[in-house]
């Protein structure tokens, strides 16, 4: 199956070089080819085999999104070199020597891919500080793009909602990374994992994900509250648990 697909996309890799000076039926069949690599099953050596052809055609930095999904299947494998090979083939040469600072060099997708590759090899507070950096960052350059003056007027409006909608996935990381990082409630800085969770639905608005966690933290933080509560009194405690109450059911009707 996996050589009779291979032998289809050489074919298709010709017509594609002959589409050259026809950008949009190009672009139609990366579309195409990236719905093809999604339907795969999640195997590392079929992906990168498929890969490894197209690359006849399209290198890492013209088409990233096929190789970022490609790298974060190599991470959830623990096939953790050939992940960090796959991102480091994403940068060029400059943004490869500056991989390992602040992270801002490298397009954000690939920061971002970047970021759950060092998480995974356990740099976890490190990767959650660079997190925080970038997510500020990036939440500002969407702001200005946005705004009555924005820096480049040209940008295409679906590029600006890939950028909110990854924005959206960096604070869902940061309140997630939070909560891995410490045991209970009681330990973690609720406030601001609840308000990372907000902020992700915020920036993606129609993302299921987001509103669920978020309504289900705050479920969580009630429980956690409730069983402080009946170990003893605490003035105001109410107050808060009404506010994480209406929280969570404002979270569960999205």
């Amino acid at each position: 199956m996996v050589r009779a697909q291979m032998l289809s996309e050489l074919e298709e890799i010709i017509s594609y070089k002959q589409f050259a000076d026809q950008p949009e039926r190009q672009a139609t069949m990366r579309k195409t080819w990236m719905k093809r690599l999604r339907g795969c099953q999640p195997d590392v050596e079929v992906w990168q085999r498929i890969l490894q052809v197209r690359t006849l055609v399209l290198d890492p930095e013209t088409d990233p999104v096929m190789w970022i999904k490609f790298a974060n299947l190599c991470r959830k494998s623990e096939r953790m070199a050939l992940a960090e090979k796959t991102i480091n083939s994403l940068l060029s040469p400059t943004q490869r020597h500056h991989s390992q600072g602040t992270h801002t060099k490298a397009p954000p997708n690939v920061v971002y891919a970047q970021l759950k590759f060092m998480w995974a090899t356990g740099a976890r507070e490190e990767s959650l500080g660079f997190l925080r950096q970038f997510s500020a960052s990036l939440s500002r350059d969407l702001a200005v793009e946005t705004g009555d003056n924005p820096i480049h007027v040209d940008v295409p409006k679906h590029k600006l909602t890939e950028l909110s909608k990854l924005l959206a996935r960096c604070y869902f990381k940061t309140g997630q990374w939070q909560v891995e990082l410490a045991d209970n409630w009681g330990a973690r800085n609720v406030e601001d994992i609840l308000q990372s969770y907000y902020l992700a639905t915020h920036f993606d608005p129609t993302w299921y994900k987001a509103w669920h966690t978020w309504a289900l933290a705050n479920f969580e933080v009630i429980s956690y509250m409730e069983v402080q509560t009946q170990n003893r009194s605490l003035e105001g405690s109410g107050n808060g648990l009404v506010a994480h109450v209406v929280q969570a059911v404002d979270g569960k009707k999205n």
